[in-house]
């Protein structure tokens, strides 16, 4: 393997699948050591120490550097993108990011990588817009509609992360979501006044249930299954 891979998208399960299948690719074609980095909390010494330094028995290396982008800002972050950028690196890269990039961004990166984005289907916007007491009929249409297109694990972790939002959004405005831009918070916050906080709370108990219970394999129904039930108490 040659070419350095960006992996990114707000679709995180498939962007993870995707990681995992580059590096058995990549080990496939003589990759022999796989080197892991936290973007968010490497230093310079870590990432001259992963491309730079020849491995102890030459074993042929890959260094995969996760959520790099992300990261706060800082002169450290600075270095780190510049050194990206203007070295000439005879080491493979992946980077993996789990929110979508912008164009900006990626030009802080090594040029010539080969970008795969993973976007997350509308249908489940539509579904996770949708979510509100009395609206079963609908809400149970459009998680069938997005199974079409997605992985029951996709929708779940999606679910997940909206009735977290709801419930962050009736929380002060200096402890409210730090992720959500201001329209986005003002949907959240119209959307999480259709349900009492209680509601919302029992919802999220239950996911974290069946979160629990696929875990521990403790789990009678597929997870599919787990949430057509789960549907139906919204």
């Amino acid at each position: 393997m040659t070419t350095s891979i960006f992996i990114h998208g707000d679709n995180r399960i498939a962007s993870r699948n995707a990681l995992h299948q580059e590096i058995a690719k990549a080990r496939s074609q003589g990759i022999e050591e796989v080197i892991r980095l936290s973007g968010e909390e490497m230093v310079m010494t870590d990432l001259l120490q992963a491309v730079e330094t020849k491995s102890l028995f030459g074993a042929v290396k890959l260094v995969v550097i996760e959520n790099l982008l992300v990261r706060r800002p800082s002169k450290e972050k600075d270095r780190l993108l510049d050194y990206l950028k203007t070295t000439s690196l005879q080491t493979p890269l992946i980077f993996w990011e789990a929110k979508s990039a912008t164009s900006s961004q990626l030009k802080n990166l090594p040029k010539n990588l080969r970008v795969i984005l993973f976007k997350v289907s509308p249908k489940i916007f539509a579904f996770l817009d949708a979510l509100s007491p009395g609206n079963f009929k609908t809400i149970l249409r459009l998680y069938h509609q997005c199974l079409e297109s997605e992985t029951p694990e996709m929708v779940f972790y999606m679910l997940t992360r909206r009735v977290s939002q709801l419930l962050m959004a009736v929380l002060p405005v200096q402890t409210g979501n730090p992720d959500a831009a201001d329209w986005q918070m003002r949907r959240l916050v119209g959307q999480s006044k259709k349900f009492t906080g209680e509601r919302l709370m029992a919802i999220h108990e239950m996911l974290y249930s069946v979160d629990r219970s696929i875990k521990t394999g403790k789990n009678v129904l597929p997870l599919g299954s787990l949430l057509d039930l789960v549907i139906c108490e919204i």
